[in-house]
């Protein structure tokens, strides 16, 4: 997984008010313009379920999976607002629920402080 090689005192940090969410096929975790603010805008890491990745017009970009972490530009205040938007995936008659764990933005820049 992503974090296998992680020191326990950081994931301790890094997971100070995580959540698990869950959604839909074809509901939004994260929207393209939405504005990220340092300490503040969330990342995610997906447990299980997959999401697709869409570009400004619509546009398939990617599939994200089990283990993938997206949103971190945002969490770390890289970047001022999202760049695409992430949906759970909506796969023909296999209807999943995408299963991620919210990172909260204020302790992702602890654990990277730390």
């Amino acid at each position: 997984l992503t974090f296998s090689n992680i020191p326990e005192a950081f994931m301790s940090v890094l997971c100070t008010g995580a959540e698990h969410l869950f959604f839909a096929p074809g509901e939004v975790v994260i929207r393209r313009g939405d504005k990220c603010t340092l300490g503040k805008t969330d990342c995610y890491m997906i447990v299980a379920g997959m999401a697709e990745v869409q570009s400004e017009a619509g546009v398939f970009v990617d599939f994200l999976k089990v283990g993938d972490v997206f949103g971190e530009a945002g969490a770390l205040g890289l970047v001022e607002e999202r760049k695409n938007t992430v949906r759970a995936r909506v796969n023909g008659k296999e209807r999943c629920l995408l299963h991620v764990v919210s990172l909260v933005g204020k302790a992702v820049v602890a654990a990277c402080r730390a």
